[in-house]
């Protein structure tokens, strides 16, 4: 295992730079020659995938919080009624 380092955040921000720019290069190549039911399914495709991404995180939260919110609330009347 590696060793952490300060420029490690920094070496992945580019790597993902390079791969959009690599990524982006390749579908410059590939749509001018695409046909128009390949663009619209690719269309459709990211769509989808950035409607359902933001949802399903959003979703995630909601839960991890109602999760904590009834966790807390247990806590409290448990401790309420080994008072009692």
């Amino acid at each position: 295992m590696t060793k952490p380092s300060a420029n490690m955040p920094l070496d992945f921000v580019q790597q993902l730079g390079h791969a959009l720019l690599q990524f982006s290069a390749q579908l410059m190549r590939w749509l001018p020659e695409a046909s128009l039911p390949r663009i619209l399914l690719l269309c459709v495709a990211l769509a989808l995938i950035s409607a359902a991404l933001p949802l399903a995180a959003t979703l995630f939260v909601l839960f991890v919080i109602t999760k904590y919110v009834i966790l807390a609330v247990a806590q409290v009347w448990a401790n309420r009624s080994a008072a009692e």
